[in-house]
């Protein structure tokens, strides 16, 4: 898919940075220390990078985005326009928003033009099933090529810490992840469990993989075994390139598999410095509750590294549909001041963490919220939490929150832009579903709407 030139580039000061009105200088004495008050409304901070067209199409797009009639028949939307031939339409607007490139050129352009304002990249491949969707393992071996092409691309500037963000429902059938899921939450050995699973992912098993007493069927075992491998080459991979992999998380009936995962490779690849990171879901009653399983346990029993990343949550719908479905207790918190309360709880004790774990506990508030952003940055000042390299970063949409993004960057913290990749046939399914999970988000962005109007004033004088 991507093909990579061996250069590296390293990034000095660009032009643009100078619009925004602060220098490195000036950022770098903000590394630490006064607690500082963000201005989510400065446009002109927020957009000074952007032309006129990349500002009318942000506009344009967002406004489209918070209609629920076009996000609820996206999917039919897009596949017309396309059918019909809106593909070069739908690339120059919907597809250029949200999408970083489908080559390894295009990519890199972005993560170049992102790093001139200070912002780093997180990739993510636009590519996940559902049950009953998929088990064709030439799907899962493309799938990992991709995520080891995504490393590469994110390693090859000269760019700290770049991330990928990895959907493990690419690498394996999600029926095996439930089967995996369900020998998970029932175990009463998990530290055996996982130790298993590490073993067998570097080359140490029998013929049989025994999971606290429930042997896999021959086919189970064997997509297992190979599904741990393309895990292996995409650690192995990420180790030598310096990239970490923030594990997303899924569906809930997915997620114990997941986790199971994440945790076998990280007792591995999580010694030295947290490689792997697991995400948390804030909008799941239970967030907390896997939290405080899971921090203890890596740092205890493992003896490894904690990475985390903390989301409010993206499936609230298929989640409400599908615990219904079975007449079980929604898993999602009752409304949004909840999940807004759940988030601020774990976010706080993750601080706690950090600062008294230092570089064993690190993690990514992935937030578009400004309260929860503002009370973060407080409580870092007051932990003594080091802005740029003290292991707690912040991240956005690429194409959205730029509001948020760019005061973080010229502030000095460590900002990243979550940058999907693909092709127009890839990513249109794709956007479409994050537009529909995302619906909170994107309704949410009428702040940024108000501000990209204000600064289109100003650039036309009117």
């Amino acid at each position: 898919m991507f093909h990579l030139p061996k250069v590296r580039v390293h990034f000095g000061i660009s032009k643009c940075w100078s619009v925004k009105g602060r220098s490195t200088a000036a950022a770098t004495d903000k590394i630490a220390g006064n607690v500082e008050e963000f201005n989510f409304s400065d446009h002109v901070s927020a957009f000074g990078c952007k032309t006129r067209w990349e500002l009318l199409r942000a506009l344009t797009v967002l406004r489209l985005c918070s209609s629920d009639l076009l996000v609820d028949n996206s999917q039919t939307l897009l596949r017309w326009c396309k059918r019909f031939g809106g593909g070069p339409l739908l690339r120059s607007v919907l597809y250029d928003q949200f999408v970083g490139g489908d080559s390894a050129a295009e990519v890199r352009h972005c993560m170049r033009r992102l790093a001139s304002e200070g912002i780093r990249p997180m990739l993510a491949t636009t590519m996940e099933e559902d049950l009953g969707e998929g088990g064709d393992e030439s799907v899962y071996e493309r799938n990992c090529i991709r995520i080891l092409d995504c490393i590469k691309i994110a390693a090859a500037e000269d760019i700290p810490s770049p991330m990928v963000q990895l959907k493990l429902s690419g690498l394996l059938s999600a029926d095996l992840l439930v089967t995996l899921g369900n020998i998970y939450t029932t175990s009463s050995n998990k530290l055996e469990l996982v130790m298993t699973l590490t073993r067998c992912m570097m080359g140490a098993y029998t013929k049989k993989i025994v999971l606290t007493g429930t042997a896999l069927n021959e086919k189970e075992e064997s997509c297992l075994l190979l599904a741990l491998q393309r895990l292996k080459r995409i650690a192995d991979e990420a180790q030598t390139q310096n990239v970490r992999i923030l594990v997303d998380a899924e569906y809930t009936y997915h997620n114990p598999g997941l986790s199971l995962l994440t945790l076998a490779t990280v007792a591995t690849y999580n010694k030295q410095f947290p490689l792997f990171w697991n995400t948390y879901q804030c909008y799941l009653k239970n967030a907390e509750k896997k939290l405080n399983e899971e921090l203890p346990f890596v740092l205890g029993p493992l003896e490894a590294h904690f990475g985390a990343k903390i989301v409010r949550g993206a499936y609230m719908v298929q989640e409400k549909i599908y615990a219904e479905k079975l007449g079980i207790e929604d898993p999602v918190c009752k409304d949004y001041a909840t999940t807004c309360k759940n988030y601020n709880t774990i976010l706080s004790y993750l601080l706690d963490k950090a600062s008294e774990k230092g570089s064993r506990c690190e993690f990514i508030i992935a937030s578009h919220n400004e309260d929860s952003v503002r009370f973060a940055s407080r409580r870092m000042a007051e932990l003594n939490i080091n802005r740029r390299n003290g292991g707690v970063c912040f991240g956005q949409l690429y194409g959205m929150g730029d509001h948020i993004t760019n005061p973080l960057a010229n502030s000095g913290f460590a900002v990243y832009k979550s940058i999907a990749i693909g092709s127009l046939d890839e990513v249109l399914p794709y956007l479409a579903r994050r537009a529909i999970e995302n619906r909170s988000v994107v309704q949410g962005a009428r702040r940024e709407r108000a501000l990209l109007r204000k600064e289109l004033r100003r650039r036309f004088a009117f």
